[in-house]
């Protein structure tokens, strides 16, 4: 019986590796990608499983923190969550109409997505604003506390037993769903709208507040990463979830920014002292998280408002993400901040980079160009720059010795670059010198006509007026 049984195995087997022979290596690529998506769903139901337990467990915890308080009706936030998930699942199956919310919550395991397409639509729900502040804050914290739980111990279940998985390449995890990243979301933006009102609130209330919701967008940013990458392994358009993910991003680092800042102000000097070590440890959260997800705006309001010139080139180093990461966001604040003597410092130690940034500035581009002791390459950039209509391309700094906005150049400007260049283009030494040399000098008697006859126009208009 049992060689019986193996020997049909191995024919349905090799049918199946005949099967996938035949196919064009398009159809091949899918029907393995269906392959991998099969197994990783029976893997994805022990996360669930694992997850669904340490829910059980967190909620019986809170439920023992609780049990003392005489108003325990307003304190159980997943409580009233599990019963809606539980109500809606049972409605949905008759062979349930008989049974406890709870008892058909747990039992749909692999449905665990409900938590947070319940949290989404139901939140107002469980969580009212007719409800004393004190107690919306408490309920926040337990759902933010629940969606951590299960997140992370999906993650862990799946780091633990690795080697059962199916490669990850172009496979979305369940907690990186749509469904899932919604939920997170719609519960970080109360979070948020509960940040406007505590002002009135202890420091420590702040503070457990401020780390509840921190790990929240901890996990919902790793839940939005997964899934910008899995649809990027498959070559799926991702232009809009890339956008909604940066959007969001910024906007809850933002939020837990201004949270931190404001631990820094106190009423005497103990109280400030004592904040500005709170503010100290959750910046340097925030700087991880940021870090982690290329929040650069973060990472320079946290360099700048510090000043703190050391950890900026420190992640500038580091932090080398897309169209010249950091380095390349920290050139343009710069130079938007019109901060142009620090900006050409960072040349000193990041050359190529701002040499690649200060293409489209030519105005600083020769400075860094002689800098780098490319004396021929300046005399080009300043030549170009001289003969330039004002198009886009160009800054409105142009005069090397004054950083005094111009709208467009004079004909003293373009004569004193084009000085400029016949300068750098003798120093460079190169074989084309001379040649070069013989351009500017004829560009040079061009400017020099087209005054004189400026000249002469204003003294013909001079004379046409007298007579």
């Amino acid at each position: 019986m049992l060689i019986c049984d193996f020997y049909e195995r191995y024919i349905d087997f090799f049918n199946f590796f005949n099967n996938v022979l035949r196919l064009t290596p398009r159809e091949a690529k899918e029907k393995r990608l269906d392959t991998r998506k099969s197994l990783q769903i029976i893997m994805e139901h022990g996360e669930k499983l694992a997850a669904m337990i340490q829910l059980r467990e967190l909620q019986s915890l809170i439920r023992q923190q609780t049990s003392a308080n005489s108003q325990n009706d307003l304190s159980g936030s997943i409580w009233d969550l599990i019963q809606l998930v539980g109500e809606k699942a049972r409605q949905n199956t008759v062979l349930l109409m008989d049974r406890d919310n709870a008892e058909v919550f747990y039992s749909k395991v692999s449905e665990l997505e409900e938590v947070f397409h319940c949290l989404e639509r139901k939140l107002t729900l469980i969580i009212s604003e007719e409800m004393p502040l004190k107690f919306q804050l408490q309920r926040a914290c337990e759902l933010s506390s629940m969606c951590v739980t299960l997140l992370n111990t999906s993650m862990n279940y799946k780091d633990e037993n690795h080697m059962w998985y199916p490669s990850p390449e172009g496979l979305t995890p369940w907690y990186c769903q749509t469904v899932v990243r919604s939920g997170m979301w719609t519960l970080a933006s109360f979070m948020l709208h509960l940040l406007t009102e505590m002002d009135h609130l202890d420091t420590s209330s702040k503070l457990e507040f401020h780390s509840r919701l921190e790990v929240l967008v901890k996990v919902l940013l790793e839940a939005y990463s997964g899934a910008v990458r899995a649809k990027v392994e498959r070559e799926e358009e991702h232009g809009g979830l890339l956008e909604e993910y940066w959007n969001r991003r910024d906007t809850l680092l933002d939020s837990l920014y201004q949270q931190v800042k404001s631990f820094n102000q106190g009423s005497s000097e103990v109280l400030e002292e004592q904040n500005k070590e709170i503010a100290l440890k959750l910046s340097s959260n925030l700087l991880a998280i940021a870090k982690r997800h290329e929040g650069y705006r973060t990472l320079w309001n946290l360099c700048f408002d510090h000043n703190d010139l050391e950890l900026l080139r420190s992640l500038m180093h580091d932090s080398m993400g897309p169209k010249g990461g950091f380095s390349n966001f920290v050139f343009k604040q710069m130079y938007n901040n019109k901060q142009f003597s620090k900006l050409m410092r960072l040349g000193e130690e990041f050359p190529e980079e701002l040499a690649i940034f200060l293409k489209e500035h030519p105005d600083l581009l020769w400075l860094h160009e002689i800098f780098l002791h490319q004396s021929s390459l300046a005399s080009d950039t300043l030549h170009v720059l001289a003969l330039s209509d004002g198009d886009s391309s160009i800054s409105e700094v142009v005069d090397p010795t004054s950083y005094e906005a111009k709208t467009e150049l004079t004909l003293a400007d373009r004569r004193r670059l084009l000085n400029l260049s016949k300068i750098a283009a003798v120093a460079g030494k190169n074989p084309d010198s001379d040649t070069k040399l013989k351009r500017i000098e004829a560009d040079l008697r061009i400017l020099k006509l087209q005054v004189r006859c400026l000249q002469s126009v204003v003294c013909f208009s001079v004379l046409a007026v007298t007579f």
